[in-house]
């Protein structure tokens, strides 16, 4: 058995004293990174990077330049960030553990791709201005896609019968070649403005966030993180077998449709606000594993907090290095996560 699929069945003791104590400082740190990555970056002066916007004292001036940079522009942005994080570093762990795959995260099943392709043809369409629904219609797109991508890509790889890391990986490989060509198909037949449009969001970033939109999907990601932790003995079992988390009392097929649900529904609504961001669900739940164990009463919850860690840090430094034009986040994971998914591929 490899290392890597040994993390799956070696679940370790955990006390509830060293779970509040791990929980208590993923949550430290998550409101550590929010509270100072607003005050990072380049002030309406300018310069290299300037820790704090201005004076403290000006910040509730809804009169000042730097009030309206500070509440209006990177306020929203990092807690978007935060919650992108924590809703794709869940679903990365959540699938993981349902699978007993380590290489099951929303990117590399297809999920994201699903969850763009729709994005994209309702970006095209337009339907962001009309009906009255603004980005919440964009929203319903990317989790229709996302679940379609879910339930093609359980499908092609017949995940009752066949839990290969190979054969889930070239399920999620076709249905996210096909339709990433999809997406650039629809991007290039519309007219210039669309085209860069598209390509902008395709990218994947937090620029220009206002802060409603943020909210409304932690009011989706919050409560579907709450329900996954909830799985987490039964996850425990599972990580066992199948024959014998049923024996526990565990309905794994029950257990597996509830899971992709959520994780689509949180997929979906990240990439609506972000557009897609690859690999954090895959980085997270392993780095969280390999500092904590692989007790999902810890990994799950932990993967949500160190998720929105991750990508705060991430957007803050593709926002801050690379002034005057910042770089996407969507870029910056990619470089990273990439190298890591081959790393991770050789030691399977």
């Amino acid at each position: 058995m490899s290392r890597s699929a040994h993390a799956f069945t070696a679940v370790p003791t955990l006390t509830w004293r060293r779970l509040a104590t791990q929980l208590g400082l993923g949550m430290f740190a998550l409101l550590l990174i929010c509270a100072l990555a607003p005050l990072l970056g380049v002030a309406q002066e300018g310069g290299a990077f300037a820790v704090i916007v201005n004076a403290p004292s000006t910040w509730w001036d809804a009169a000042t330049t730097d009030h309206w940079l500070l509440w209006h522009l990177r306020v929203p942005r990092v807690l978007a960030a935060a919650v992108v994080g924590a809703a794709l570093g869940t679903a990365g762990a959540a699938a993981q553990a349902t699978l007993r795959n380590p290489l099951a995260e929303p990117y590399t099943l297809g999920v994201s791709a699903g969850a763009t392709l729709a994005a994209v043809i309702g970006i095209r369409l337009g339907l962001d201005q009309y009906f009255g629904l603004g980005m919440a219609a964009i929203s319903l797109c990317a989790l229709a896609g996302a679940i379609a991508a879910t339930l093609l890509v359980l499908r092609l790889a017949r995940v009752a019968t066949l839990r290969s890391p190979a054969t889930l990986l070239l399920a999620g490989i076709t249905v996210t070649t096909i339709c990433s060509s999809a997406s650039l198909f629809v991007q290039f037949s519309g007219e210039f403005s669309d085209e860069v449009r598209i390509y902008r969001w395709m990218l994947g970033g937090f620029s220009a966030l206002e802060l409603r939109p943020v909210l409304i999907a932690a009011a989706v990601v919050v409560p579907s993180i709450l329900l996954l932790v909830r799985h987490s003995h039964a996850y425990n079992a599972l990580a066992a077998g199948t024959e014998v988390a049923t024996s526990l009392g565990v309905n794994v097929r029950a257990l597996s449709r509830r899971t992709f649900l959520l994780c689509a529904l949180m997929v979906g609504v990240a990439i609506a606000i972000s557009g897609p961001i690859g690999f954090v669900g895959l980085l997270v739940p392993h780095g969280v594993r390999a500092l904590v164990g692989s007790d999902h009463r810890s990994c799950v919850p932990l993967s949500a907090l160190w998720g929105g860690v991750l990508l705060v840090v991430a957007d803050t430094i593709a926002r801050t290095a690379f002034t005057p034009n910042p770089l996407p986040v969507g870029i910056l994971t990619a470089l990273v996560g990439g190298p890591f998914l081959l790393l991770l591929m050789r030691r399977l």
